[in-house]
């Protein structure tokens, strides 16, 4: 499969359009859009005249406004491509040092079938993508997939996008809830995680702490009344003596 599908500069570069002329025109317009700003996806004609004085020179080419905005929309539409690309169900890595889109000859037939043009995405990845993330991503949501982020960094060797069926595969963004102790007492956290709720005591009887630790709760013990003191000699007692105690007149 892999020797009958065209290399990526046969779908992307026919005819006047190089890669630089790509980069170029993207970071000029997301500069102008930094300075000047515009509402919405139309872009103001003005803007497209004034990166074709920046193009034109630098490449020695004689484009029209009408070539750029029609390039504008080939490029969102290739940013639109790749993201379907690294979301579809079967996609396992997105190997960003090595620019490529890791799967299987089965999930890039389903991919084909749905868009032909996906296929500029089989040998390398989007040449473009971190200027197209800037200029159409704006508005736009996050590619997720089951809770997946996909992210952009260059520090980040290997993104797993989708449910991987490699053992073991690194998964980024999803939380894991930890098994339950029956005999723990959990602590109200921040975050979406269930927040484990126990009665450590009895509300009528005394509430000295309520974080309490793995161990059991204390147990009250009311204290029994005594009528007599303990030490009949002393001479601080203020309790009568028993009867089997009184000393004879």
């Amino acid at each position: 499969m892999n020797s009958h599908i065209p290399e990526q500069s046969t779908f992307f570069y026919r005819g006047k359009w190089i890669r630089e002329m790509d980069t170029l025109l993207l970071s000029t317009m997301i500069k102008m859009k930094n300075d000047r700003g515009w509402n919405g996806a139309s872009v103001p004609y003005e803007v497209f005249h004034n990166v074709r004085k920046v193009i034109n020179p630098r490449f020695g080419v004689a484009l029209t406004c009408e070539d750029l905005a029609i390039r504008l929309k080939l490029l969102e539409a290739r940013y639109n491509t790749f993201k379907y690309v690294v979301a579809t169900h079967g996609v396992r890595q997105w190997r960003i040092h090595l620019r490529i889109v890791a799967a299987d000859d089965s999930t890039w037939k389903l991919i084909f079938q749905r868009n032909a043009y996906a296929a500029a995405y089989y040998h390398s990845d989007e040449p473009e993508f971190n200027f197209m993330v800037t200029m159409f991503g704006f508005h736009d949501v996050k590619v997720e997939v089951s809770h997946e982020v996909i992210s952009l960094s260059d520090n980040t060797e290997v993104i797993v996008i989708t449910d991987s069926a490699v053992p073991n595969a690194p998964i980024l963004g999803r939380l894991y809830a930890s098994p339950a102790d029956p005999d723990e007492v959990t602590l109200p956290m921040s975050g979406p995680a269930t927040r484990v709720h126990r009665k450590l005591f009895d509300m009528s009887g005394p509430c000295f702490d309520e974080l309490s630790s793995n161990k059991s709760p204390a147990r009250f013990i009311p204290a029994k009344e005594i009528s007599w003191s303990p030490k009949g000699s002393s001479c601080a007692s203020w309790s009568p003596f028993p009867t089997s105690c009184k000393t004879a007149p």
